[in-house]
């Protein structure tokens, strides 16, 4: 089952990875004048696409400080998360997922990390699942989509009683293995309307875009 105390235990397992890099990124001495500030710095943009995806390091080292400087403003002071990741997607290097990554940074409380191991973790649980609200494209690298997944990590978060950050690494770490491997209350329904439901009540609804014979996880591996 998945509860606190294995979330929790499975999370230290991935500090306890080597070279996991989150201890310099999510220090106070890296995010406190991020958050000072209210944007991010060439280096630091750097320093986080290194941590998140290092192919990305040329591609984003073709940024002009100021650009990186602008966006980042821009992005840390919107209201919506979809918004706010596609400011980022200005910038050279950046899709979604890394958005979500430097977002994170910024703010580990507010917003998680999505890539694909997390979401194959929650999509393989058994959760009874319906997103909310409504979202016309269902790839990871939309931002609508980061909006969704978002939206339902806080509310898994709030349920196991562990913080965003917390939850991202155990989800992380499971990379999408059986439901077994998470709690067996949750069971995934893929239809033209599906139901995040937990054991204690529904928790949000929408109509999906996908057909009634296919599920999320198939929607995504043929991507």
């Amino acid at each position: 089952m998945l509860d606190r105390v294995t979330v929790e235990r499975i999370a230290a397992e991935y500090d306890g990875q080597d070279g996991c890099q989150d201890e310099r990124v999510f220090s106070e001495q890296f995010r406190v004048p991020i958050a000072s500030q209210g944007f991010l710095c060439k280096q630091e943009l750097l320093e986080i696409v290194n941590w998140k995806a290092a192919r990305q390091n040329s591609n984003a080292g073709r940024n002009d400080p100021t650009l990186v400087e602008d966006v980042t403003r821009r992005a840390f002071a919107q209201k919506e998360p979809s918004e706010a990741a596609r400011v980022l997607c200005n910038l050279k290097g950046v899709g979604t997922r890394m958005a979500s990554a430097i977002l994170t940074v910024f703010n580990p409380k507010l917003y998680t990390v999505m890539d694909w191991r997390a979401w194959e973790s929650i999509n393989n649980a058994a959760l009874v699942g319906q997103f909310h609200p409504p979202t016309p494209d269902l790839s990871l690298d939309s931002c609508d989509t980061y909006a969704v997944y978002l939206n339902t990590c806080h509310r898994l978060a709030r349920h196991l009683q562990v913080s965003l950050r917390t939850l991202d690494k155990c989800l992380w770490m499971l990379k999408g293995r059986p439901p077994d491997c998470l709690a067996p209350r949750w069971v995934w329904r893929a239809r033209c309307s599906v139901a995040i439901t937990l054991a204690d009540g529904p928790l949000a609804s929408y109509p999906s875009c996908l057909p009634a014979s296919r599920s999320i996880h198939s929607h995504f591996r043929s991507m």
